[in-house]
């Protein structure tokens, strides 16, 4: 039995049999990711700002706005180095696996749900899985005039 593939919805592991490649056959990988700002990208920011703004009250009232542009590039030069260590957002993936819906009714059900919440439209299972649409051929022919 392969212990690192095993269905999020049923539990059940997959079968070394089934392991054709990368996931066992009929399975379905899903991969979730998601992002979130780089707190220490986030703070160099807030420096960068501070400084911006800490030198710009330094002149005068009416020189600011043409001074802004100016100091803005003296200070992203200053940090370019430090700043280009950090990326700015950390990515977190999760890889889920679910087995071959073909072979379990829970399974199946479980992901229509799925599919339809997500508002997936394309079969990912293929026409020769699903059972239902090998008899209603008829209703997806044109009819002709």
């Amino acid at each position: 039995m392969n212990d690192e593939i095993y269905c999020a919805l049923s539990g059940v592991m997959a079968n070394d049999e089934d392991m054709i490649s990368e996931i066992p056959q009929g399975w379905i990988r899903v991969t979730v990711e998601k992002q979130y700002i780089n707190p220490q990208w986030a703070a160099i920011q807030m420096v960068k700002r501070g400084l911006v703004e800490s030198t710009l009250l330094q002149l005068p009232e009416e020189h600011r706005d043409m001074q802004r542009m100016g100091i803005e590039i003296q200070v992203a030069a200053q940090f370019h180095g430090y700043e280009e260590q950090f990326e700015q957002f950390i990515t977190v993936e999760e890889v889920l696996h679910i087995s071959n819906p073909a072979k379990s009714e829970d399974v199946r059900a479980s992901w229509d749900d799925l599919v339809e919440m997500l508002g997936i439209e394309e079969d990912f299972l293929g026409e020769n899985l699903v059972e239902d649409q090998e008899d209603d051929g008829e209703d997806s022919e044109v009819a002709e005039d």
